[in-house]
């Protein structure tokens, strides 16, 4: 396959991820480390992201994409190795931001790279997939910590060391990536960007689903272990369900907006459906009601994160993908360390389900806002690939 090397990589590097960051919460907790604190650790490692995701975003436009990467997979790595080796919540908290730092890296340059080497038609298949292989990445990440964790009883601290071994495996994928072209223009043009309304939607959509991630990152597994005394097995069976439903809702967004025209009406509905479930989420009081809960709130999550990419496409040149994709990731991550750090404090002051019912709640009125403005977003033309720069994108200057 053309792309497949993107594939590996993107399904590896959010496999790694997803093995640390949602289970780091219980990881902290085996540690002995307070309930507020465990927010705040969260809480930074989303913060780091918004500190360095725009400047990377800005060197994808102005530097080597596949430098960045094989230097973002090293950092990842050289974390994971680091982090059993650490007991005071100071140095945990420095080693949380180094990972931070190398997710952001290796994450943001390899979808810059992948959006700026696509051909400019036919880009709605390969972009589905390339979005479904990070979202398979998650389930499988999630499923073999829920394993090792549980139904094997392994300390917390093992998800380090595999995650490591699979940072590692990307780093040599990374060293056999293509290179893009890069262009020289005025930075004055980024602010030209940021004139326009949908860059403002782009930014609402971005934060409210890194919001509701950060209350996952630090609710789901805590959620399953403590409030429904879920095994291992179970654990791992709704990281799968939830991921096979995100890989297809994120191919089938791909096929509806390729066939029907138009995306808002989907992004719409996925938000309210993804904030409505999330919410309901609260009032799971067994393993069988939580699944269902879950697997139909990720079905509105694959209509989102697959429009995400697509409207940094139609919003912005090519040239400038990276610097406006630093943007919306910026977004994202402020949403989720804000997420993080919140649902610290609402465990602390109410209960473990409390994160869910806000954020899902926020994410509805994000969907309310998104559709109001929805007059002034982009559209691909019928039959065009849905990626492709309409007439109505923003234009070079």
């Amino acid at each position: 396959m053309k792309y497949a090397r993107f594939y590996i990589y993107g399904f590896g590097v959010v496999c790694a991820n997803s093995m640390v960051v949602m289970f780091l919460s219980l990881y902290l907790k085996s540690r002995g480390v307070e309930e507020v604190n465990i927010g705040g650790i969260l809480g930074t490692y989303h913060a780091m992201l918004p500190l360095v995701v725009l400047g990377f975003g800005l060197l994808a436009d102005r530097v080597s994409c596949k430098r960045l990467i094989v230097s973002g997979s090293l950092i990842s790595t050289f974390y994971c190795m680091l982090m059993p080796q650490l007991d005071r919540v100071g140095y945990i908290v420095l080693a949380v931001c180094l990972g931070g730092i190398g997710l952001t890296l290796a994450f943001i340059t390899v979808n810059v790279l992948f959006l700026k080497i696509l051909p400019e038609t036919s880009r709605g298949k390969p972009l589905s997939f390339f979005v479904a292989s990070m979202t398979s990445g998650y389930a499988v990440g999630s499923a073999i910590s829920s394993i090792l964790v549980r139904s094997f009883d392994l300390s917390p601290v093992i998800i380090f060391y595999f995650a490591g071994c699979i940072h590692l495996v990307c780093f040599l994928v990374a060293l056999r990536l293509p290179e893009a072209r890069i262009e020289r223009f005025p930075m004055i043009r980024y602010f030209h960007d940021m004139k326009q309304v949908p860059v403002f939607c782009l930014g609402l959509l971005s934060f409210s689903l890194g919001f509701h991630w950060g209350s996952e990152s630090y609710g789901i597994v805590r959620f399953m272990d403590e409030h429904l005394s879920v095994r291992g097995l179970e654990m791992a069976a709704l990281f799968l369900g939830t991921g096979i439903a995100l890989a297809i809702f994120t191919r089938l967004a791909g096929h509806l907006v390729e066939n029907h025209g138009g995306f808002v009406k989907f992004l719409v509905f996925g938000m309210i459906l993804s904030g409505a479930m999330h919410s309901v989420t609260t009032w799971a009081r067994n393993f069988p009601q939580f699944l269902i809960i879950r697997v139909i709130h990720t079905c509105g999550d694959g209509f989102i994160i697959f429009t995400v990419p697509m409207l940094v496409s139609l919003a912005f040149p090519s040239s400038r993908m990276g610097g406006n994709y630093g943007f919306n990731r910026t977004m994202n991550s402020i949403g989720s360390s804000l997420g993080g750090a919140l649902s610290g404090y609402l465990v602390f002051r109410y209960f473990l389900g409390t994160p869910f019912l806000v954020t899902g709640i926020f994410q509805v009125l994000s969907a309310w806002v998104i559709w109001i403005l929805r007059v002034h977003l982009p559209l691909p033309k019928q039959g065009a690939s849905p990626v492709s720069p309409p007439a109505s994108a923003l234009q070079e200057d």
